[in-house]
């Protein structure tokens, strides 16, 4: 889970969350959505060796603040 606390984030910022998806057949890349880091925006998806994403590069000093949550579930094995 992901909860951006920066203010004043303008497209010209960058720093975006980028989701893709993979074809399984070719093995290429797209992206499948683009998340702003918006103040007061919450954004939740599972982690896996299936779940692909990056964060653009951010731009004219303004700095992406956000509050991370990783769940791991943990199996208990007798």
């Amino acid at each position: 889970m992901i909860f951006y606390i920066s203010r004043d984030w303008t497209y010209l910022s960058e720093g975006e969350l980028v989701i893709y998806e993979k074809n399984l057949i070719s093995g290429d890349f797209k992206i499948y959505d683009i998340i702003n880091p918006e103040f007061n925006t919450f954004f939740s998806f599972e982690i896996s060796e299936h779940s692909w994403h990056s964060v653009k590069k951010i731009k004219h000093n303004w700095q992406r603040l956000a509050i991370i949550v990783d769940f791991d579930l943990v199996k208990n094995v007798n």
